[in-house]
C-alpha cells in the first residue's frame, strides 16, 4: 500500500484510498465521542451548594436507583429528556449514580423524563417536574 501527500500539505501523508474528507470526518467523530463522554458527570460533580463545600443540592432532582430487591445500582447513567412545554435545555447529557445508587441533578424548571441506563440499555424511567428553589426526590426501581 502506497502513501501520498495529503492535499495542501507537504508534511503529512495518508494511505492510498483515504481522502481528506475521511480524515476530517473521523476526526470530528472522535472529537464528538470525547465531548459526549466528558458530558456524563458523576453524581455530585458541579452540584450547586448552600455554602462552602456542603454539596447540598439547592434546586433540581435527587434520589436513588435500586433493584427490585433493594440493592443499589452503582454506575447507572441517568439521562433526561425535556417533555413538551419545557423550554429550558437539559444542562448535561447525563449523570451517574454513586456506589450507593444515589444521584443528584440540578435540572432547570420544567418537566422531564428521567431514564436509567445500564450497559447502554434503558431499564427504567420516571417523569418529574422540577421547580427553581425546590428539590424533587425521585427514587427509581429497576429490574435486574
Amino acid at each position: 500500500m502506497g502513501c501520498r501527500p495529503l492535499s495542501g500539505s507537504r508534511d503529512h501523508s495518508v494511505p492510498d484510498g483515504v481522502s481528506r474528507r475521511n480524515i476530517v470526518g473521523a476526526s470530528f467523530g472522535i472529537s464528538l465521542a470525547m465531548a459526549l463522554a466528558g458530558s456524563v458527570k458523576a453524581s455530585g460533580d458541579d452540584v450547586p451548594t448552600t455554602g462552602a463545600g456542603t454539596g447540598k443540592l439547592l434546586s433540581g432532582v435527587q434520589g436513588t436507583v435500586n433493584y427490585e430487591d433493594g440493592a443499589p445500582v452503582a454506575g447507572a447513567v441517568i439521562v433526561a429528556e425535556a417533555l413538551p412545554g419545557t423550554e429550558a435545555a437539559v444542562p448535561e447529557i447525563g449523570v451517574k449514580t454513586s456506589p450507593d445508587g444515589h444521584y443528584a441533578w440540578p435540572l432547570p424548571t420544567g418537566s422531564f423524563k428521567l431514564s436509567v441506563m445500564i450497559d447502554g440499555v434503558i431499564v427504567g424511567a420516571v417523569k418529574v417536574s422540577a421547580q427553581r428553589g425546590s428539590v424533587i426526590t425521585a427514587d427509581i426501581e429497576v429490574k435486574r
